[in-house]
């Protein structure tokens, strides 16, 4: 039976196993399953792979974007870009099974805004600087596209910003992730958000 899967820390947010399991009852894949597998350390997933002989993908979310690429045998062009996954193919068709890392994080953020964004020229804002933000900034850079960018290494802090400046503004951080509870809000002036 065909197995897939989402590996992260922490998954307890993820609606991905209901999601799948509807497109794969809409296709008629009645044996295909979808499900998560929760790693704290990504060094388990060589464990996991062994451990799941009918798993054929993963896709990849908080923290482990960046951290699976050293465990890949294959990278596409956009993950060496990028320096980042969110899909991995699992190859285990010439024995050890082999990793082959993909990104369509940036294909994702082009195809939601190609209908808006290609009338605006404004700057755009991202927040967080991991492996969401990194195939944000690429797609950004490849439509030639000014933007700042904010996190908590950066030079550019959250309480520096006026939030009126931006057109765009993309939060690739897990802040409202968990619960939506204004404890888990980036500390932003909201109330320079413009109708725009």
């Amino acid at each position: 039976m065909p197995l897939l899967g989402l590996t992260g820390y922490p998954l307890s947010h993820s609606f991905s196993p209901a999601y799948f399991a509807e497109k794969f009852r809409l296709l008629n894949l009645h044996n295909w399953s979808y499900q998560l597998f929760p790693l704290e350390d990504i060094s388990g997933i060589q464990s996991l792979i062994s451990e799941q002989p009918d798993l054929i993908a993963l896709n990849v979310t908080i923290p482990h974007k960046q951290a699976i690429l050293p465990y890949c045998g294959w990278l596409s062009e956009e993950v060496k870009a990028i320096g980042a996954a969110n899909l991995v193919l699992i190859d285990r068709l010439s024995g050890a099974p082999m990793l082959k890392a993909y990104n369509t994080d940036h294909y994702g953020f082009e195809k939601s805004l190609e209908t808006w964004y290609g009338k605006h020229s404004g700057r755009a804002l991202v927040m967080g600087t991991g492996g969401a933000s990194k195939a944000i900034q690429y797609s950004l850079q490849k439509q030639g596209r000014a933007f700042d960018l904010v996190g908590r290494s950066t030079t550019l802090q959250y309480s520096d910003l006026d939030l009126s400046a931006y057109e765009l503004i993309i939060n690739c951080t897990p802040a409202g992730m968990k619960n939506g509870s204004a404890e888990s809000l980036l500390p932003l002036p909201y109330e320079k958000v413009h109708a725009g």
